[in-house]
């Protein structure tokens, strides 16, 4: 009985440590690519997840000034085009422990909930402190030509600037 006691824990501790192995795999296999945005006070800075380009002809991120309606006041703002991504939003976990992608069933094509006042806006004025302040949400980018998701996390604005972090989640 004691060798079958101990050959079922050996078997169960091998299962275990197999399970931690796959998701430190997945983990490792993961590449997060930083960008740094252009200062959206001289130019437009338009982006390509996909081949991880600025690129203004094939973009699918852009980053400009919107005029808010009434208010004779530009504010920063993230555009996407709906014909070629659409976008879900992670409110509980953190870009770090994300290694899989939603459901696609989760993806909206509609973009004004991103931006400036929106429901899920990128960028946001703190009226309190004076200073646009970045989302602390985790968006999903898929691509509806290629059907690649990306995590996308936007870190930090300054003096019109961005940096953002993505990762292809579709990796093998």
């Amino acid at each position: 009985m004691t060798i079958k006691h101990t050959l079922f824990t050996f078997f169960i501790i091998f299962l275990i440590g197999c399970e931690d192995n796959k998701q430190e795999e997945i983990q490792e296999e993961i590449i997060t690519i930083d960008v740094i945005t252009s200062n959206v006070n001289n130019e437009i800075f338009y982006y390509n997840f996909r081949n991880d380009t600025i690129d203004s002809t094939n973009w699918q991120m852009m980053y400009h000034n919107l005029e808010i309606e009434g208010s004779g006041y530009s504010m920063p703002n993230f555009s996407f085009d709906s014909s070629k991504v659409s976008f879900a939003v992670d409110s509980i976990n953190s870009f770090e422990d994300i290694v899989e992608p939603p459901s696609i069933s989760s993806f909206e094509s509609t973009f004004f909930n991103l931006a400036y006042l929106g429901k899920y806006a990128v960028l946001s004025y703190d009226m309190s402190i004076h200073k646009v302040l970045t989302s602390e949400l985790v968006y999903y980018i898929y691509d509806l030509e290629t059907n690649q998701m990306f995590k996308l996390l936007f870190n930090e604005y300054s003096s019109g600037v961005v940096s953002f972090q993505y990762a292809d989640l579709n990796y093998d």
